[in-house]
Parts: C-alpha cells; structure tokens; sequence
C-alpha cells in the first residue's frame, strides 16, 4: 500500500490498484507518492474507513457514529485480514470490469487507457514544476504549506549524483558501497549559499540543516552571560541599571544572531569556519569581562570587542561577496549596513553622558534593523521597492534566506536554556532541619511560572499549528524574528529579580536564620519599589510577547471550539497589564510572586480550556467523578495541637480523640442520605450539594474559636465526604460491565490516597503555617475542584435523565403529567431512605461482604492512630515527621491499583468467555481472595515488628503491603457490589460504607482516648512558646 494514493473523493479504489500493478513507472496522481489510503468503496456502494491503529479505530468510530448516522460504513484496521479481504474483494471487482471493458470495448479501451498514462505523467511533471507541491525534507505538516518553494541539485556534495534516486528507492548494494566513500575535513572550502530567494522563490537543498555541535555550545555560553547580565541589574534596580542591561543585553544578543547567520546562509564545513567561530566567542568572552565596570572604567574595551566581532562579521560578507558573485549585491549591501553602527559605537568612545546614549541607540537600532532593511529592498512588493534603481534591483535577485527548521529548532533550544537557567536562581540552601517555609514555597511558585511560560511557548503555541510566521509572510517572519529579544530580555529580567524576591526575608514565615550560611548575606530584608517592577515588569512583557508570538502563526481552527484564538491572546493581554501594575499594590515577597502565579496558571488553564469543544469532556474521555478527602484525615497528625490552641488549659484528650473519630458518625450518616436523594434527584444536584457543603464547614472549621465548633465542623466535613458513596455507582452509570474495573480503581484509589498523604501535607503545613492555613488551603483547593464539576460534571444516572427527556417530550407534544399528592411525594422518600436497609439486609451476600469489607478497613484505622504513636514512643520521630511516614501507605495503595486497573476486566473477560456472553458479577472476586489472604500477613507483620522494634523501614514496608492488600480486596468487592445490583448499587454501597463506619466507631470509641493521651502529652512536652520556632 506504500504507493496506494490518498483519496478523499469516492472514486474506486480498485482501479488504482489495478493500474498500479500493469504501470511501474507512472501511478495515478503519483505525487501523492508514500500516503496511505484512508478510505475507499466496496462494489455494493459502502465506504470502508482504514485506521492505522486499533486505538485510532475506536476514535474514528465514535466520530464516524456521530457524522455519518445514515450512512452504513465499514472500519476495519491497517493490515488486518478484513482489510485485506476488502481490498481483494474490491480489485477483482474492478478487475472483472476492466475485463468486460476490454472485451465489449477492446480498441477504445486501449486508447482511453493510452490517454491516462499520458495525463498521469503530464500531470506529475506539471506538478513539479508549479506550485502545488515540493519534495522537501522540511515537514509542511508542521510548519505550513508554501507555494514558493523549490529545490535544488546540490553538486557539490559528494552524494549528489544519486540524489535523485536515493530520495525515491534504497539500493543495499550502493550502501554497502557507500562505505568505501568516505569525506575528510578540509582546513578550507568555498563556502555554498544554502538556500536563497530569486524573483519571488524560495531555493533551498534537498537535505535538512541540522544543529552543529557548536552552536548548542554558543547557546549554553550565551545563556550564562545573559543570566550574569541578568543577576547584576537586580542587585540595583535603579533606572540607570535597566539602561545598562538592555544595552549589554541587546549588544549579546547581536554575537548570538550574527553567528546564527553566518551558519544558516552559507554551508562551509571546515577548519575556518569552527576557528571563526571560536575567534568570535572569544570576543563575547571578552565583552563580558568588562560589562560590570563599563560604565565606570571598561567602557571601550567593551565596545572594542563588540566591534571586532561585528566587523569580522562584516569582512566576512565581503568576502563571501568576492567568491561567490551571485549574491555579491546582498552581501556587498549587508557589510555597509554593519559599517555604519560601527562608525556610532566607535563616536560613542569619545563623547559622554548623556550624548553618549543617542549614538549608542541609534548604532543599536541600525544593528537591529538594518538587514530588514535590505529585505525591503529587494522583495517586489514591499513599499519602497518601485522607488529602487533598476541594477540595484538586478544586483539582489538573489538574497540568502535562513531555513526554517534549523531557525526554529535553534530557537527553541535556546529558548528551553533561558527557562533552565533562569531557575537555577531559584536555588537555595536551607540550614533546618524541616525547611518548608516560604522560602521553598516562594521556589516552588516561581518553579511553576517557568514551567507554565515552557507549557505555553512549547506546546499551547505549538498546538494545531497550521502555518508557522516564518512561512506565514515576510512581515509575520520579521515580527517574529523582532519580538523574541524583548521576550528573553524581559524573562530574564523577571528571572533574576525573582530570584531576589525568593531569598528575601521580609515576612515572618521566612526566618533568616533558616537559610545557610552562604545565602544570609544574599537575603534582603527589605523588597524595594525598583525591584518590584523588575520583576513584575519584566513578567508582563514576557507574556506580552508571547502573546505577539502566538499572534504571529496561523493555528487550525476547530468546530465548536470554546474560546476562539483572538479571545485567549486578549486574556494574555489583560493578564500582561495587570501583572505589569501590580508593584502599585505594594505587596510583601510571597504576596507578589503568588499573584503573578496565578495569573500565569490561569492563562495556561484558559488555554487549555479554550482549545478543547462544547460538547467534550474536557477534564476525561467520559465523566470521571473526583473527590474530597485529604482534608479530614489530614488533621489527624495534629489534632491534639487544634484543641490546645482552641480550649488552652482547658483542653482534654477526649476532645482530640473525638475530633479524629467523629467525622465517622458523618460518614456513617452521610450515606443514609446520599444515596437515597441521588436515585431521587441525580447523582449532579447530590454530588456538587455535598461539594459545596464540604466547603462550607472546612471554612466554618477555619473560622472556630472552641473545640467544640471544630468538632460539629468536623462531623459536617464527614458527612459531606459521605458522597464518596456516589462514586461507584456513577463508574457504574458511565462504563460498560468490560471497562468498569479498571475506572473502579481509579476512582477507588482516591479516598484512601487523600487519607494517606493527608497527614504527610498535614503536618508540614501546619508545623510552618499553622493548622487555619493548612485548612485554608484546603478550602481554596476545593473551590476549585467545585468549580470544574460545575462546569463539566453531567447527571450520569439512567433514571433521572430518561425522566428528564420524559418531562421535555410531554411539554414539547403539550401532554399533562399526573400531579402527585404530599403523602406520594412523602412515601416515595421514605422507599428511597430505607432502601440501602433493603438492599443489604434482604442479601445475605451482601452483608457478609459488607462485614468483610468493615474488618479490612478497621486495620487501616488501627494504623492511622496507632502508627503516630509507635513512631513517636518507640522511634524518637518528632511530629512533623509523623505525616511523611503514611506516603508508605499510599505506595502500596497505588500498586494495588496498577495490579486492578491491569487485570481486574482481563479477569472478568476471561471467565465470562470469548462468545461475547453476559458476565457474571462473581468474576470481580479472584483478586479479593488474594487480598483477603496477605491482610492478616500484613497486619501481623505490623504489630510483630513495632513490638520487638525492627528497624522503621520493615515497620513503613509492612503499612505498604497493608495499603496493598486492602484495595487489593476493597476495589473488586465495590465492582461486585455496582455489577449485582445496578440501578440501585449506591444504596447498595449505602449499607457497606455504613457498616464499616459503625464498626470503626465501635472499635475505637473506647480506645481512641487512650492512644490519643499519649499522643497529646508528646505534643504538649515539645509544644513551641510563643514566638519560638517549632523543631
């Protein structure tokens, strides 16, 4: 099929691959040469629609289902023995007609088939030589079709008298031969112009330009000279200082483009050319030695090797002028542009302050501009052209071009080092034991602002990318080519400022004395005004620039997009001016680098909203629901330090024990609820009400003077949390019985993850923070996960929405519902609540199950209280540590559902049989006898080794393998439980959840009090004063 067109029309495929098999040299439309076919006719009038892949085939299923819903299709595969069935099928059809045709019609179709060869080779010739297609290595897929491209033959290279064929075929003898042809190094050759524009086209070779070794070696130079220029305007950031750092920027800036130009234009692989380039870093080794004083004392030497640089440059061009005649007029006309700056920067020597700045601007904006100068003046349909004498017009007909693709791929790599470098100055040394502070929360910050400028420059810009602005026009090429130095100049402006702001101690939770030794001298107590529009300044304009840059390309459209491209660069705009006034605020340190963080996530999050369709998921390929957790277990670490610092003396272990078991009596209620008004109502109104419910009483919690407002917060967290009994049962609503273990896991993993690294966040944050910080932030987090269900989450329950499309068609057809009385509505709710009872007692299945699922969760409470007080007594752990320590937990808990998510269907599958026959909900179990038999292992292993005091990490092994076994045993039973009994499985999950709360309450009401006293009296011995920092 390598040389099966593509067809997008109907026409038979047959007949293509009929006239394929009699002509070896000419193919129908032959220059569509190497493209699969996508889709051809059956004899009967079907289309069949080939994918490349089985995953490709189930995309173009369901897109196919919803465009062509009368139509009748097939799909089938790439190489697959149905495609191959078809094809043979359809060929000898067509074979058979071609047949019939030669013997009814015998000379006329001779003839007609004589004329096809010829209009087939005519066309191919046509078509090279037009512009509609050229056969470049450039991929046009990725930067855009041009109509003005052409090759040509490279005779110089060594391979180029078999270009021609070693383009279309591989010949194994010639590439056995080839070995004996190797090419040396020579000390000089005369340089080739790469690729060049002549009367309108562009020419350029055959092979693609790659990356020499030597220009990423001038990137990782440039980047560190300009991080130092960088670095040095931010310890004054003064008017004065930007002055000079965009001049020094600006004037590097033109060693890196001029080496980039020479490289790009003309091909000289030889000695000369790598001793240039070394002469030229050289000369920006030493304009960098002189950059700190040269406004003091080293003002001309720096401008010396700045101009021995552009003037090597400049002879360069002359030369390349005197050897190669065919671009002597551009060469001839860039070398006197250079000419002239030289002439101000050599006047700006001798003057001073401040005449010295208006030669150096002007010298800055020749340097800059000038070669666009001369683009104008030999493109015919720029302004001043008609105005161009005619032998200046005939002396640049031809004028070197740079490729694309090396530009691009240079650009983006020095790019990726500016991002690279530029956090290194977030770096710094912490001296504390647990330095979780706003220093690293400061690093963090500015970690993802550049994480997020990578995101959007490298992929959200690069996404559907249809014509890039080097191929788009001359005008988008310069603009683009023009913005990246103020885009760079200002990122690491920003950059460097950042840096300052991170190591800054102006705030209280930012302690001097946490830092090391080396990094004291370098924190500022104090975040000046100059300093703040440095960085915030520099940020904006960034952002600015990419959103020019962005402007700049021409992306794909697509149907029923959300934002339109003009809509999202108008977002960056506005987030640009606001980050760029934001030093007006006059904010501290961590106040101004979390707000222009997130400003900045929230341009990436437009854009990755904006990108996707109405109609689409955008957070899932089908409705995957999340949930709450994290927050109510995560107080556990430090329950007994809430009380103290809510009752002060009056403070009891039996508050802290009840602040950790109560939110299980709103777990256990919570259900009851639940799940009953989701069979009512939808699973939507139930899950985002108990959401919004959970936020409330996290910030009711935040807001509690006494314990006991924290506690009834609590049990209201607990209850609202309950709605993690709706989450098997939506995974039973959306997926088919073969796919629904795998979401199960998934979705399963969830609650027991928040519980376990709960108290890791935990007892960091609220060591530094405090614990009303710590549950701030679980509040703000909340609101946004809320905020993405509002807008994405859809009712998933069968009932509800055949209700709703019931209710829409009698008001559509004018039909009148029968109106229920007070008592119907009344003895309805009352089937819904006591139905989890039903449910559970009427199935002696069920309650076994639901027992079983109760005991293995009791040991993951055990764990959770026991376990901080093992480490604590037995281990010497102090309490901030404590948190980390259940992540063992979570590792476990997570290659559990690896093994499910990977075999739990195949399983299912499996018993049920090939035959497509239904399955029955049993075949969820093998996995949870597996579970069931390491638990007790697991549990032993964990009470044996706290006792006899094994090394901690048998004890963190033994929680892993505990975390293992549970969702090993609690995911498949919670698919047996959606497979048994679906319309209905969230009652049903009713009566599990509430029979494991009820005997976690059970189990520790009387003993919680006793563990947690010890916990309390540690906590109270190493209790900070006032004012004092925590160990």
């Amino acid at each position: 099929m390598a040389d099966t067109p593509h067809t997008g029309t109907d026409t038979p495929a047959g007949t293509t691959a009929e006239y394929q098999s009699h002509q070896q040299h000419h193919s129908h439309h032959s220059h569509h040469t190497g493209k699969r076919l996508r889709h051809f006719l059956r004899p009967d009038g079907r289309k069949v629609h080939i994918a490349s892949s089985p995953d490709e085939a189930n995309h173009m299923r369901r897109k196919l289902s919803a465009a062509e819903e009368k139509e009748d299709f097939d799909l089938v595969v790439h190489g697959s023995p149905e495609h191959i069935e078809a094809l043979r099928h359809t060929h000898a059809h067509h074979t058979a007609h071609r047949r019939r045709l030669h013997q009814d019609h015998g000379d006329l179709a001779q003839e007609f088939e004589r004329v096809i060869r010829d209009l087939d080779a005519l066309s191919t010739e046509l078509h090279m030589l037009t512009s509609h297609a050229v056969q470049l290595d450039a991929n046009f897929s990725k930067y855009g079709y041009s109509a003005h491209l052409r090759t040509k033959e490279d005779f110089n290279t060594a391979d180029s008298t078999d270009s021609s064929a070693s383009s279309f075929s591989f010949d194994k003898e010639t590439w056995h031969a080839d070995r004996h042809h190797g090419a040396s190094i020579r000390l000089y050759q005369k340089p080739i112009v790469r690729q060049y524009f002549h009367k309108g086209l562009l020419w350029r070779a055959k092979e693609a330009q790659e990356v020499a070794s030597y220009e990423l070696f001038i990137d990782l130079f440039y980047v560190g000279i300009i991080a130092i220029i960088g670095d040095s305007a931010a310890e004054h950031p003064t008017g004065q200082s930007l002055l000079r750092f965009s001049i020094t920027f600006i004037m590097g800036w033109k060693f890196w483009t001029d080496i980039g130009v020479l490289v790009s234009w003309f091909d000289s692989d030889d000695v000369v050319r790598r001793l240039s380039v070394l002469f030229l870093l050289t000369c920006l080794l030493g304009f960098t030695t002189n950059m700190a004083e040269a406004w003091e004392r080293t003002y001309a030497p720096l401008v010396a090797f700045y101009l021995a640089a552009r003037l090597f440059v400049a002879t360069s061009f002359f030369w390349y002028a005197w050897i190669i005649p065919m671009v002597r007029g551009t060469m001839l006309g860039n070398g006197i542009i250079m000419l002239i700056p030289a002439a101000l920067w050599i006047g700006s020597i001798h003057v001073e302050e401040p005449a010295r700045q208006g030669a150096i601007w002007t010298a800055i904006v020749f340097d800059l501009f000038g070669q666009f100068g001369m683009v104008l003046l030999q493109r015919p349909g720029s302004p001043v052209f008609k105005f161009v004498p005619g032998w200046i017009k005939r002396s640049l007909e031809f004028f070197p071009a740079t490729n694309i693709e090396h530009r691009i791929e240079r650009t983006n790599a020095f790019v990726t080092l500016v991002f690279g470098s530029c956090v290194l100055g977030l770096l710094y040394q912490s001296n504390v034991e647990m330095g979780i502070n706003a220093f690293f929360g400061k690093a963090v910050l500015g970690l993802i602002q550049a994480f997020v400028f990578n995101w959007i420059y490298f992929e959200m810009d690069s996404f559907n990318l249809h014509t890039h602005a080097i191929r788009r026009h001359v005008y988008s090429a310069l603009t683009w080519f023009s913005v990246h130095l103020p885009f760079v100049m200002s990122f690491v402006l920003s950059a460097s400022a950042l840096g300052v702001l991170v190591r800054a101690h102006d705030i209280s939770s930012a302690p001097l004395e946490s830092l090391s030794e080396t990094f004291v001298s370098r924190s500022e107590n104090h975040i000046s005004e100059g300093l703040a529009w440095f960085y915030c300044g520099g940020l904006g304009i960034s952002l600015l620039c990419l959103a020019i840059i962005s402007a700049t390309h021409v992306h794909r459209t697509i149907p029923n997009q959300r934002l339109r491209k003009p809509v999202r660069l108008a977002y960056r705009v506005c987030v640009s001016i606001v980050i760029i006034t934001l030093p007006l605020a006059h904010l501290n340190s961590l106040q101004l680098i979390a707000t222009t963080t997130g400003l900045v996530v929230s341009v990436l999050v437009l854009e990755l909203v904006g990108v996707s369709c109405w109609g689409e998921n955008f957070l899932w390929e089908k409705e995957c629901p999340m949930i709450f957790t994290f927050t109510c277990i995560g107080v556990v670490p430090v329950a007994s330090t809430i009380v103290e610092d809510l009752d002060g003396k009056h403070s009891s272990s039996a508050n802290s024990a009840l602040l950790v078991t109560i939110w299980e009596l709103g777990e256990a209620a919570g259900p009851l609820l639940i799940a009953p008004m989701s069979e009512i109502f939808g699973r939507y109104p139930v899950f985002n009400a108990c959401n919004i419910g959970f936020i409330a009483a996290t910030i009711l919690a935040v807001l509690s003077q006494n314990s006991g407002v924290f506690i009834a917060a609590r049990m209201l967290t607990g209850l609202c949390v309950a709605s993690n009994v709706l989450n098997p049962a939506i995974i039973g609503d959306i997926f088919e019985s073969e796919e629904r273990g795998s979401a199960m896991s998934l979705v399963m993993l969830a609650p027991l993850i928040g519980g376990a690294i709960g108290p890791a966040i935990s007892g960091a944050i609220a060591q530094t923070l405090g614990w009303r910080r710590m549950l701030t932030i679980a509040a703000a987090l909340a609101i946004a996960c809320e905020v993405l269900f509002l807008v994405y989450f859809r009712e998933t329950y069968k009932m509800t929405i055949l209700r709703r499309r019931a209710a829409k068609t009698m008001q559509e057809t004018g039909e009148i519902s029968e109106s229920r009385t007070t008592h119907e509505h009344l003895a309805k709710l009352w089937h819904s609540m006591t139905r989890p009872f039903a449910v559970l007692f009427g199935s002696t299945v069920l309650m076994l199950l639901s027992l079983f699922a109760s005991v293995a969760f009791s040991f993951f409470y055990v764990v959770s209280v026991s376990l901080p007080i093992i480490l604590i007594e037995k281990y010497d752990f102090k309490l901030a540590m404590i948190g980390t320590t259940f992540i063992s937990f979570s590792v476990g808990s997570f290659c559990s559902v690896l093994v499910c998510n990977f075999t739990l269907d195949r399983i299912y599958v499996k018993l049920r049989g090939p035959d497509g026959a239904k399955g029955k909900p049993e075949y969820r179990l093998p996995l949870s006898i597996i579970g069931a038999i390491l638990l007790p292992f697991s549990v032993t292993a964990y009470g044996w080794i706290a006792e006899h005091r094994l090394p901690v990490l048998l004890l963190l092994a033994s929680v892993a393998l505990m975390g293992f076994s549970l969702l090993l045993t609690v995911i498949p039973l919670s698919a047996y439980v959606v497979d048994a009994c679906g319309m209905y499985s969230a009652s049903a999950m009713t009566g599990v959840i509430v029979t494991r709360c009820l005997m976690e309450m059970m189990e520790h009401g009387g003993d919680a009090p006793r563990k947690r006293a010890s916990l309390t009296h540690f906590t109270r011995s190493r209790r900070p004063k006032r004012g004092e920092l925590p160990e």
